[in-house]
């Protein structure tokens, strides 16, 4: 599996990777059954390892067999579907932070439906996108179906205009910030080429009246804190009901102490900017007014990448950390009367990618989950889920486009109409 570091290997090579449909060109003639790669043994077990280990390490749900994937491939002979001839999968600095599930992600689903891939992988992480593409390439992945392109952090920009301009890149695929999100689409447009995008997100866990509390403090707990908060569906807002809230803090501080111990290392960041950005963020909240609910901000480490986990409330609108996602370990918890009240906090912000609900009452939760502004929404479950047989994407500013499920294969297909005309 090549490793492309030049700006002129992107161009030079186009011919190489992205020349034609991997399905028309290698999986001909297959209807109705599973198709698989060349020793599909080793790679359903490699791939499922490793999407199972990262997806257990973020606490994500049961993992469905990487055959369901396969199976949903549209027919190819007789079938309306057709295929585009490459895509392009950009992966923003945030991708760092889950490279094996998420590269995996990224590049599956296009090459089950039969494209060819150009995985331009996050500097943060090169060695893991090597490690996927070999993966691949050992389980008889045919030459120059799936691409990697790894640069330096200055060239990103220009390779990242080269990719998205190429004639024969037909699709674009960014999982990243909204704001680099936003200049990936604006290129993307200039070309009138589609794109499928995951950005940023303010998740909430609403608590309603019923809920069991234990249940719901033990969610937020994890959707709030795991993997350093770096989730981009971590749960940034926890809106209680008031008639719960002391008892829900006591449980939520309970839990946070047993599953993120102040005696073990603190949560670790991607990076130093990472953490500066969310240190300064619950700092400044604290000077408009926010009080500590639990959390030492006056703790000192060796490190600057680490940070313990910081429940605040009363953080006024005027804080950057009211609308700001934080991507850190901190959760902002606010308390309510009514469900009208609760959804208005929860729906008060630019993002919509992931919430939860919690509650005893199914109808009361499907209603809640109908007015919530959001792409996926969790009753009595955290707000981090993402499973590869449930399509996953958001509203507003956290992108658009799904991946995973059907629809995440349906992504990267087309639909064309065919006629024949016989003799009257």
């Amino acid at each position: 599996m090549p490793i492309y570091s030049c700006l002129h290997s992107i161009v030079d090579l186009d011919s190489q990777f992205c020349a034609r449909s991997w399905l028309q060109e290698h999986w001909p003639n297959r209807t109705g059954e599973a198709q698989h790669l060349k020793g599909d043994a080793a790679f359903v077990h490699v791939f499922d390892s490793l999407l199972a280990y990262s997806m257990a390490a973020v606490g994500v749900g049961k993992r469905v067999v990487t055959d369901e994937i396969l199976k949903r491939r549209p027919a190819v002979e007789g079938g309306d579907k057709t295929l585009p001839d490459c895509v392009a999968i950009a992966k923003g600095g945030h991708f760092g932070n889950a490279p094996w599930p998420l590269g995996c992600r990224a590049v599956s689903y296009a090459l089950a439906a039969g494209n060819t891939v150009v995985l331009k992988g996050s500097e943060l992480s090169p060695r893991c996108y090597w490690a996927i593409g070999d993966i691949f390439r050992q389980a008889g992945l045919p030459d120059g179906c799936l691409n990697l392109v790894i640069h330096r952090p200055q060239d990103a920009a220009e390779i990242t205009n080269v990719l998205i301009a190429h004639p024969s890149i037909k699709k674009i695929n960014f999982t990243g910030s909204t704001a680099v999100g936003a200049i990936i689409s604006s290129l993307a447009g200039k070309h009138l080429k589609p794109v499928i995008t995951e950005l940023g997100g303010k998740a909430s866990a609403i608590i309603l009246k019923d809920a069991d509390v234990e249940k719901a403090a033990e969610a937020c707990t994890l959707g709030s804190f795991l993997h350093a908060g770096q989730v981009c569906m971590s749960t940034e807002r926890i809106i209680v009901h008031s008639s719960l809230a002391e008892s829900f803090i006591k449980a939520f501080k309970k839990f946070t102490e047993a599953i993120f111990p102040t005696s073990g290392q603190p949560p670790v960041f991607v990076s130093q900017l990472g953490a500066r950005k969310t240190k300064t963020l619950v700092s400044a909240a604290l000077e408009s007014g926010a009080s500590v609910v639990f959390g030492d901000m006056t703790e000192t480490s060796s490190s600057t990448t680490t940070m313990r986990p910081v429940a605040l409330r009363d953080v006024p609108k005027n804080a950057d950390l009211y609308y700001t996602e934080s991507f850190g370990p901190t959760v902002t918890i606010f308390t309510f009367e009514s469900e009208e009240e609760a959804l208005a906090i929860a729906n008060d912000t630019e993002y919509g990618l992931a919430g939860a609900v919690f509650t005893e009452d199914l109808t009361a939760g499907l209603r809640v989950a109908r007015q919530y502004e959001t792409g996926n929404i969790h009753i009595n479950a955290m707000s981090i889920h993402d499973d590869v047989n449930v399509p996953h994407g958001g509203v507003k500013k956290s992108g658009f486009g799904r991946l995973s499920g059907t629809p995440g294969i349906e992504e990267y297909l087309t639909t064309r109409v065919v006629t024949w005309q016989t003799r009257s």
